[in-house]
């Protein structure tokens, strides 16, 4: 695969040898807990910051003429815009490369190599953020221009071309691609950064790609904007490179060795977040199985550069949820025959899948499940879905009084509905059993309020006219008076689970109670959902 780079840029990234060391020319803080092991003497007497400031203004400034001011107790400053800016100039117009070898990137060399190095990537792109703000802002006490102190000295925009001159050198495959930051989003506006990034990830990268992402340069507000959008961006394959700051590297003029990270217990969360809301809201098993494969594709990518247990463990358990999420799936495709062979067939995996939805599948009740679709499309607005099943549940109910009656040998000749109600009706009749005559007259007119709606069902969702909860109350009220048997659309699960709850007991007695008198739980697609948010919920917590 071919990777791109993705990198903020900041005064940390170019050091220029002086005398015998490479001096960083804006890294001018200390860190705390600096690991200074394999320093000489010398070197560490170098390092301190206040002795690499003054190398730079004492000697590299004069060498460059670049204005020293001073700002406070005598110390002095220098403008890294300008400086870097006399600095390119000189090493453009240098003939005997001394400028060359005497320039050193610092930490993005460390990321290049290895972006550029690691055969796995390839990366041949590299985007480069840079800031280029005005000289000039409005001071908004006074009304009036003033100078852009806290932005403009410290510009990278010059350091760019200084990188890009000298990669062009030592890394000729790699393209620089210079990213402007706008001039009016100031490098510490966070709000007006994450716009940005967004636009950028939104305009240049696509979700297929892999990028790796070095934030190490820039301002803290570009640091954090660069993090959130990289996280936030739908790229199923991302990995951070982390620069690590070494003095004795930097003093030598050699690359940042770098490592790897991931946030991918953030990333985790959010596409759990995501499955959990719609699983909740819209029964959405296919989506949910979507967003989890393509987080089982980037624990994939991850687990041979993060060295962390728990991801092999999140994989092997986010395996298992993907499985239930398909079993469901297939019951609501009304393939329950493949899911009953997926566990016969997989008898270690379905031990550690909830025991009720096994069972649940291994014992499928055709009648329930299609009432609980019902329930399921009808409260989704899924009109077109509820009155197939609608449709599928009427013919399901004779089909199973007439198993129920032990009269179902003839039963498959009949065509249509109407020719299944007769011929019930006529061997119950026959049987002269006044318990099994009253339940099946009571089912019989509760199927004949269904009629309307399974009359019209090929009309309203074939020939184009759609179909809706409010199209279904507005039909309803135009045909009522010239039938007053019709059902009220919103009453239609009502008069499924009266059937269901019939003396003639077409379903399990056990399953009346916990899925056709609530309105809680339904059947498998409750048990999927339930079970598998309960999982992602407490392996998110891991």
């Amino acid at each position: 695969m071919t990777a791109i780079l993705i990198a903020n840029i900041g005064t940390s990234d170019i050091a220029v040898k002086i005398d015998d060391y490479y001096i960083p020319v804006g890294f001018d803080r200390n860190e705390p807990n600096l690991d200074e092991s394999g320093l000489t003497e010398d070197e560490k007497t170098v390092w301190d910051a206040q002795l690499r400031q003054s190398y730079i203004i004492s000697e590299l400034c004069p060498e460059l003429g670049v204005t020293v001011t001073e700002i406070r107790n005598g110390q002095k400053s220098f403008s890294f815009r300008e400086l870097t800016q006399k600095l390119l100039a000189a090493y453009e117009n240098d003939q005997t490369g001394t400028w060359h070898d005497r320039i050193r990137p610092g930490r993005i060399w460390g990321v290049l190599k290895t972006a550029t190095q690691d055969q796995k990537f390839q990366v041949k792109e590299a985007y480069i953020f840079v800031t280029d703000q005005p000289e000039f802002i409005l001071d908004p006490k006074s009304g009036k221009q003033k100078f852009n102190q806290q932005g403009y000295p410290s510009d990278s925009i010059h350091l760019f071309s200084i990188l890009k001159k000298w990669f062009q050198q030592e890394m000729p495959d790699l393209e620089l691609i210079r990213q402007v930051i706008p001039e009016n989003i100031p490098a510490v506006d966070r709000d007006g950064l994450l716009s940005y990034y967004y636009q950028f990830f939104f305009q240049h990268i696509s979700s297929e790609q892999t990028i790796l992402i070095s934030i190490k340069g820039g301002t803290n507000q570009m640091q954090l904007a660069l993090t959130m959008q990289a996280i936030a961006s739908s790229v199923t394959n991302q990995l951070f490179i982390n620069p690590q700051l070494s003095p004795k590297n930097i003093l030598r003029g050699q690359a940042s060795e770098c490592d790897f990270t991931s946030y991918w217990r953030y990333m985790r969360s959010q596409k759990y977040q995501d499955a959990k809301i719609i699983l909740e809201s819209r029964w959405d098993f296919r989506g949910a199985i979507s967003i989890l494969d393509g987080w089982l594709t980037t624990l994939k990518f991850l687990k041979p550069y993060i060295n962390d247990p728990k991801l092999s463990a999140s994989n092997e358990l986010l395996s298992r949820i993907v499985k239930t999420l398909e079993i469901g799936d297939y019951c609501l495709n009304l393939d329950n025959q493949t899911a009953k062979d997926f566990l016969a067939n997989n008898p270690q995996l379905a031990s550690k899948l909830s025991k009720k939805l096994v069972k649940q599948v291994s014992n499928y009740d055709s009648l329930l499940n299609l009432y609980s679709q019902c329930y399921i499309y009808y409260n989704l607005d899924q009109i077109a879905n509820f009155l197939s099943r609608m449709s599928s549940f009427y013919e399901g109910v004779l089909e199973e009084i007439a198993k129920k009656l032990e009269i179902y040998r003839d039963f498959p000749n009949r065509t249509n509905r109407f020719e299944k109600r007769s011929f019930i009706g006529g061997k119950v009749r026959l049987h002269n059993k006044i318990s099994e005559i009253e339940a099946w007259e009571e089912i019989l007119l509760l199927l004949k309020s269904f009629d309307y709606w399974c009359d019209r069902r090929n009309e309203l969702i074939h020939h184009g006219k759609g179909m809706s909860k409010e199209r279904m109350k507005l039909l309803y009220q135009e045909v009522k008076v010239e039938n007053p048997n019709i059902c009220p659309p919103d009453r239609i699960i009502e008069h499924m689970a009266k059937i269901l709850t019939s003396n003639l007991e077409i379903v399990k007695p056990e399953y009346l109670h916990k899925f056709v008198r609530t309105s809680t739980h339904h059947y498998i697609y409750s048990e999927v959902k339930d079970w598998v948010i309960d999982k992602l919920l407490k392996e998110g917590l891991q």
